[in-house]
């Protein structure tokens, strides 16, 4: 565990319900969402999307296209059951982004330890739009869904950036949920680790009646 090897790093504990998430095979250092004032008539209906759904319908769980493919996050307690599901071979060496609506604040609180470049960056970042999430099920062009697929999908509006994210491989948020421990991830440049928490309720899915909670890795990657 990351606290074994930095003792003297402080922890600040939050829910992994609480946060989104995006499996890439690059961690999303710097990302634009939509912006607050345009209307959801003018992004939908989405072929391309309704297709991802049309399949959730059929075979709940199963995204048989790339939902992570534009601004679409799921919770990132989800994201373990998305996993189970659908992960190959070619995804054990990705990265799961994490966006913390409040993460900035705490770089912000802490900026007297940054180097001035860092600080800088920092300065540039709260300028930015904060990262919201939507559930896209309440969306009126939408909601012929929200009755039949049972996982909430966000979008994301306003700005991502590496002050409101924290990234961890998947084969280590996989493993860390293996052993029923919680997800830790150092902020290296303040020195806080920050610790993920969860319980196995947060793995249940509704349509299937089932926790995921284990995915054999040896098998699957």
């Amino acid at each position: 565990m990351l606290s074994h090897l930095y003792p003297k790093s402080r922890i600040i504990s939050l829910s992994l319900r609480d946060t989104y998430a995006q499996i890439q095979h690059l961690p999303i250092h710097n990302f634009k969402g939509i912006n607050d004032n345009i209307s959801t008539s003018e992004i939908y209906p989405n072929d391309s999307l309704n297709q991802v759904l049309d399949n959730l319908e059929i075979d709940p769980d199963k995204y048989l296209n790339n939902i992570f493919a534009s601004d679409l996050f799921l919770s990132s307690n989800d994201i373990f059951g998305y996993l189970s599901k659908n992960i190959t071979s070619s995804m054990c060496d990705d990265i799961i982004t994490i966006v913390i609506n409040n993460l900035q604040d705490l770089y912000w609180n802490n900026r007297s330890l940054l180097t001035q470049e860092e600080e800088h960056l920092l300065e540039i970042d709260t300028n930015k739009i904060p990262p919201t999430f939507k559930n896209i099920f309440e969306y009126k062009h939408l909601t012929k869904y929200s009755n039949k697929i049972y996982t909430p999908i966000y979008q994301l509006y306003g700005d991502i950036t590496p002050h409101t994210s924290l990234y961890i491989p998947v084969k280590d948020f996989i493993k860390s949920i293996n052993i029923k421990e919680p997800i830790h991830v150092r902020l290296e440049n303040i020195d806080i680790i920050i610790q993920l928490d969860y319980e196995l309720y947060d793995f249940f899915n509704f349509e299937t009646e089932f926790v995921y909670n284990c995915i054999n890795l040896n098998k699957k990657c």
